[in-house]
């Protein structure tokens, strides 16, 4: 049943990309949305726990979808604490805003909104709507890519909650 729900959930958050992209000139959003082309791929990834030391694998991938307006994002790991540790997320460019909108839908709790920027020429933070916790993409110079997720403390400070190593799939063939 939770696998039906995400499913018509990301359903209708296609139909929607669609129809805005129908009224939309997607030159500039396409432009924008290949700037996040280092994500491009199928990865592996160990995520680490900060505050445990809990080690996590899983599998990640990215592909453009959409004629390169947006990117669907793809992950299934092992969590510590759960039976499964699943995502499924659109990601695209709002010229209006300037920014990037990352729709995310997970296997344990319900769809959320970030908005992301560069806060460097190698690092795209996506904060959630709410503020209180925020994703940093890094591209690293061996193509690697390094993701640092942060929530914010008591005393409005970021603090690290998981680190993600991301290595691209080498296939045994």
């Amino acid at each position: 049943m939770r696998k039906v729900n995400l499913l018509f959930s990301i359903v209708v958050v296609i139909y929607s990309c669609l129809a805005w992209a129908q009224e939309t000139d997607t030159s500039v959003i396409v432009a924008e949305v290949s700037k996040l082309d280092f994500l491009v791929g199928h990865w592996r990834t160990v995520s680490t726990i900060v505050q445990t030391g809990e080690q996590a694998p899983g599998e990640l991938s990215y592909e453009k979808v959409l004629g390169g307006s947006y990117i669907l994002c793809r992950f299934d790991g092992k969590h510590p604490s759960r039976d499964y540790w699943e995502a499924y997320v659109m990601i695209t460019f709002d010229p209006d805003s300037g920014h990037y909108v990352s729709h995310a839908f997970f296997s344990h709790g319900p769809p959320v909104t970030y908005t992301g920027v560069w806060r460097d020429e190698n690092t795209v933070t996506f904060t959630i709507d709410s503020g209180q916790s925020r994703i940093n993409y890094t591209r690293m110079p061996d193509g690697s890519v390094f993701q640092l997720n942060e929530a914010l403390d008591a005393e409005s400070n970021w603090r690290p909650a998981l680190e993600t190593v991301y290595k691209l799939w080498e296939s045994s063939d």
